[in-house]
């Protein structure tokens, strides 16, 4: 049986803007807001154009300091 989503929504932390959230809440002050684990940094554009090459974008939209995406899969 396979099982294909009709929707996806997806998020990424909002750059620079949680950085700056975390510089503000004296979180990781050594690395400038910085959290370790997050590998990549998103603008809305770098973000867009990342998904637009896997998934048909419905709706991208901010909730600071959070860009959220509702997608669907391509085909």
């Amino acid at each position: 049986v396979s099982l294909s989503p009709k929707h996806l929504i997806l998020t990424v932390p909002h750059e620079p803007w949680f950085l700056l959230s975390n510089l503000l809440r004296g979180k990781n002050l050594t690395r400038l807001g910085n959290d370790p684990e997050h590998i990549q940094l998103f603008t809305s554009k770098r973000f867009e154009n990342l998904l637009a090459r896997h998934v048909v974008i419905q709706r991208l939209t901010r909730s600071y300091p959070w860009l959220l995406a509702l997608c669907s899969p391509r085909g």
